[in-house]
């Protein structure tokens, strides 16, 4: 996985996802399966579909189950690799996959500021105690 983190502005950061074929194709053929056991065609079995048959007529289907379900699996992936925290749901843009090629995304999110507070060794602080009387 390929990972392009950009700061933009003070508390957004954007980040660019390349996921190469061979990573991704294991969870794209996790998702022909599972989409294969719901479709049923006149002449087949259910769930007994030539891949090829599905491919031709299903595509699109197959391509929207993989992006559904695995976008948001390796947007986590990056921000623990990163170790970013992000304060908003990210708003995920220019999604390009296609089968055999390199998947890539980009999303977009806030962060919390960084605040740096400054070196208190500098600083002397005076203590007075109070003294207590009592009358008796």
């Amino acid at each position: 996985v390929e990972i392009q983190v950009k700061h933009k502005g003070a508390f957004s950061r954007e980040i660019l996802l390349s996921i190469p074929w061979e990573e991704c194709s294991k969870d794209y053929e996790k998702s022909f399966v599972k989409l294969r056991r719901k479709i049923k065609l006149p002449g087949f079995r259910p769930g007994k579909v030539p891949k090829q048959v599905l491919v031709n007529q299903y595509q699109s289907l197959i391509e929207a189950e993989f992006l559904e379900h695995n976008i948001q699996t390796y947007y986590q992936r990056a921000l623990k690799i990163e170790e970013i925290e992000p304060i908003n749901k990210a708003e995920v843009s220019n999604v390009e996959f296609k089968y055999g090629q390199t998947f890539t995304f980009k999303t977009s999110f806030d962060v919390e500021p960084e605040i740096i507070l400054p070196k208190l060794k500098k600083n002397k602080l005076n203590v007075v105690k109070p003294v207590y009387e009592t009358d008796e």
